[in-house]
């Protein structure tokens, strides 16, 4: 689902028109010791349905790949690399057949 952000709020807004207020950070260490810090949201007025409050978890830094991500495979090189690889993994494949 897409949600709606409204930066000068801090909240994010469901199709449905219920808002989901940031009400803390929360930090997660990994095994590893790898240590990530997710915003979550929470929808107070959740409940007028029936279902339990609702919570959304967001990572800044996963955020930000994604939309690197994005850029990159949408860029002129991007798909011009895209365009090989579906070339590449045609060969191959034939030769296992």
């Amino acid at each position: 689902e897409s949600y709606e952000y409204l930066e000068e709020q801090d909240c994010y807004v469901h199709p449905n028109g219920k808002r989901f207020v940031r009400v803390a950070d929360r930090v997660s260490k990994k095994k590893s010791g790898y240590q990530t810090t997710s915003k979550v949201y929470r929808c107070f007025d959740w409940n007028e349905d029936g279902q339990k409050t609702k919570s959304l978890y967001f990572t800044e830094k996963l955020n930000h790949y994604r939309q690197k991500s994005w850029e990159n495979i949408t860029s002129e090189e991007g798909i011009v690399e895209r365009i090989n690889r579906s070339i590449q993994a045609e060969g191959v494949f034939s030769k296992i057949k």
